[in-house]
């Protein structure tokens, strides 16, 4: 029987491991909803054709996919994909295979 015994040291250098992987994700989730906050006026735009130019939808969608391990970002992703289908279907094809190598889903 193998049993491991730990320090005082180890499992306090644990506790300070656990902590920070814990800021990291508290901090992880206030930049995500930073993000959606900044791209949704954005996608709000492009589904209104504000802003029609393709290479600058692309870019956006980019910056997108970036974040898109955020449920709402995902989300912002799938609803800007819904509203040019019809109008760019080349290109949104194109962002959701990039989406599918990034992330794999679908």
């Amino acid at each position: 029987m193998n049993t491991t015994v730990c320090t005082d040291r180890e499992d306090d250098d644990y506790r300070v491991w656990i902590e920070s992987l814990k800021d990291t994700a508290r901090k992880m989730q206030l930049l995500a909803a930073q993000a959606v906050r900044e791209y949704t006026p954005v996608v709000n735009s492009i589904i209104a054709g504000a802003i029609a130019e393709e290479e600058e939808i692309a870019l956006v969608m980019d910056y997108i996919l970036d974040f898109c391990w955020s449920t709402e970002m995902v989300h912002l992703f799938y609803r800007l994909c819904k509203g040019i289908e019809k109008e760019y279907p080349g290109l949104v094809e194109q962002y959701l295979k990039y989406y599918q190598e990034m992330w794999g889903e679908s």
